[in-house]
């Protein structure tokens, strides 16, 4: 949950637009916490600490509303740092070495990666079949009932991927070497109509890649100072 302050989809089937919709989910959901609103109300208005949490922003009656805008507002804060590709971008040519070149010529031209990873966050925020859709995970086609989005699925955002392992919407790769070689060879889609073309890499062009996607990590979002502002909001 970090970087997501501009996406206008979110879950892999992008079946919310806000932070907020997304925050109620795995609350409500039967498979996740199982609660009803009401019963989160209930939950948190019942705690003295929370109490005088919303007190502090003058929200004496408590809500849904407030208590999804609040972890939203939250998520919002959730930015992580510059990368040495955001540094080599402006200007610091030295910033990427030979590997790490090379890498960067095939994720922008033969590798195909940026048709879908792009912008400051590397990800386009569509839709797109890879071959990972199963008859029983079809994605996008959930949200949208339109035949073409069989087997679709959110392009995730590039930036800080590393720490977000394993990877693609049911996490069947444990590595982003994993990732790449199925994109150089990728079987035939169960559902819908796969976008990849077979890359066919090469060893040195996926080490020469993994090199390059190195560079996209940044910080994470520094959280130390929290736990003493929290004390400092809900102090008697």
């Amino acid at each position: 949950m970090v970087n997501l302050q501009e996406a206008p989809h979110l879950f892999w089937d992008g079946r919310v637009q806000s932070l907020e919709a997304q925050a109620i989910e795995p609350l409500t959901n039967p498979i996740e916490m199982d609660m009803t609103p009401p019963e989160i109300v209930s939950r948190v208005a019942s705690q003295p600490h929370y109490q005088r949490a919303f007190a502090a922003i003058e929200v004496d009656d408590i809500r849904i509303e407030d208590i999804v805008g609040a972890i939203a507002a939250f998520e919002r804060t959730l930015v992580t740092g510059p990368t040495v590709f955001d540094r080599w971008l402006q200007g610091e040519k030295d910033a990427l070495n030979a590997a790490q070149k090379r890498g960067r010529m095939i994720f922008f031209t033969r590798g195909q990666c940026a048709i879908c990873h792009i912008g400051n966050s590397f990800t386009d925020h569509e839709f797109h079949n890879v071959g990972t859709g199963t008859a029983n995970d079809l994605g996008r086609f959930v949200v949208t009932q339109q035949a073409e989005d069989q087997g679709s699925f959110k392009t995730p955002s590039l930036r800080n991927w590393k720490g977000r392992e394993p990877f693609m919407h049911d996490g069947r790769f444990a590595s982003m070497r994993e990732v790449l070689q199925f994109y150089s060879d990728p079987p035939a889609p169960e559902v819908g109509e796969s976008e990849l073309d077979p890359l066919e890499l090469e060893e040195d062009e996926i080490a020469d890649l993994l090199a390059f996607l190195e560079t996209l990590n940044g910080a994470w979002p520094d959280l130390s100072g929290y736990a003493a502002a929290w004390e400092k909001l809900v102090s008697p």
